[in-house]
């Protein structure tokens, strides 16, 4: 029994143990089923390279969201501050003139 048949053995239900097993009806050399290993891990490698693709791209996605946030929570902060200074100035005003009571 050849390595690649011991390992075969240990993969039971998985695709690739299927995909070695049989071609046409006709059992495989080593080789063969060695060439199908290596392009379903082919196969395997080109997806892995699109999700690390799309991976890196929601990633900075997300960074540019984070970073907006954190611009409009400043930004918000601002405002309110100035509210405040503004509300206090027109309440002062409002207490020199004696319209609101002390």
């Amino acid at each position: 029994m050849s390595c690649l048949e011991n390992l075969m053995d240990y993969m039971p239900g998985h695709m690739l143990y299927y995909i070695t097993q049989t071609k046409g009806g006709e059992s495989m050399t080593d080789s063969g089923k060695l060439d199908l290993l290596l392009e379903q891990l082919q196969k395997i490698n080109n997806r892995l390279d699109i999700i690390e693709l799309k991976q890196d791209m929601s990633h900075k996605k997300f960074n540019d969201l984070s970073l907006d946030i954190k611009l409009s929570e400043r930004n918000i902060r601002n405002d309110i501050h100035t509210l405040q200074d503004e509300m206090e100035t027109v309440i002062e005003v409002l207490k020199q003139n004696e319209l609101v009571p002390n």
